[in-house]
């Protein structure tokens, strides 16, 4: 309690600072911008053994797939670069690969705009911004493996190269601007919430052709409706987070159109333990997921 209590106190105090810091320039949302940082981190951190599990369970899949060829052939299938992400041990699977840069982008997004709200230099911002542009079109790149969430990622690109080539005479206010009617936020949180189903699928679907294969044992059934049920949960908390997320944004959209914050400062606080909270029960529902394998 007393360590909750402190933590608390701790995050309250760096709002306070924050917004401080901001009071003697032009207006920008810091303390919501802080928010919007909070819960894409704490999204991301909840996402990640998420992400993990579905790499390594693609991978798994497919090199199943692979070996049963040969088995039955009884004969060495040839290399297919194509494949390569699904057999190498250096990088994620390729569904895995778009979730992960998806949220690599968001978190790119709300560092670098926290900077330019709490008035770092905007030259590293500017390059930041680049990087963004590049990393989207990097995701474009790997559509190509017939991910459903593609169409949701086409937007990222043009307006992060526009944002590059502004970012370095805009206050934070206008950039946020951009980023709102350029849609970014919505369209990337709605692009990683369109693929949970194709999560759901690859996290369940080694139990479901077990309980469903020839000779099964009653409890392969048994196995499958406990981990289905534990997998909704944990991606149940994951688009909960998601959207939390963008309502952070949300908060920040306003306070800058308003130029003011508009919301209350300790209601700001506790929104970002109860994003923290959130996080922290996806983690373990995705821990007792695994505990039970």
């Amino acid at each position: 309690m007393g360590t909750c209590l402190t933590a608390r106190r701790g995050t309250a105090l760096l709002l306070l600072c924050l917004g401080l810091a901001s009071a003697g320039c032009s207006y920008a949302p810091v303390n919501e911008l802080k928010l919007f940082r909070e819960s894409v981190v704490a999204t991301n951190v909840a996402a990640t053994p998420v992400i993990d599990e579905v790499s390594a369970t693609e991978k798994r899949q497919q090199r199943t797939i692979i070996a049963n060829q040969e088995r039955r052939s009884r004969t060495i299938l040839p290399f297919d670069p194509a494949q390569a992400r699904y057999f190498s041990d250096i990088s994620d699977g390729p569904a895995a690969s778009v979730f992960r840069r998806g949220h690599q982008v968001l978190d790119r997004l709300s560092d670098v705009l926290l900077a330019l709200a709490t008035g770092k230099g905007s030259a590293d911002e500017a390059e930041a911004i680049g990087g963004l542009a590049t990393e989207a079109g990097a995701l474009l790149n790997v559509i190509g493996v017939g991910i459903a969430v593609g169409p949701a990622f086409e937007t990222l690109k043009p307006a992060l190269t526009e944002l590059s080539k502004d970012l370095g005479r805009a206050e934070a206010s206008r950039v946020i601007a951009q980023v709102e009617a350029a849609h970014l936020v919505k369209n990337l949180v709605s692009a990683l919430v369109s693929a949970t189903p194709k999560m759901f699928v690859t996290l369940t679907g080694e139990a479901e052709r077990r309980a469903n294969s020839a000779g099964a044992p009653a409890e392969a059934m048994t196995q499958l409706l406990d981990r289905s049920t534990k997998v909704r949960v944990v991606l149940s908390n994951y688009v909960v987070l998601l959207r939390q997320t963008n309502d952070a944004w949300d908060e920040a959209v306003r306070a800058a159109e308003a130029k003011s914050s508009t919301a209350n400062f300790g209601a700001l606080t506790e929104r970002i333990a109860e994003v923290k909270a959130a996080a922290l029960a996806t983690r373990q529902a995705f821990a007792n997921l695994n505990a039970s394998r």
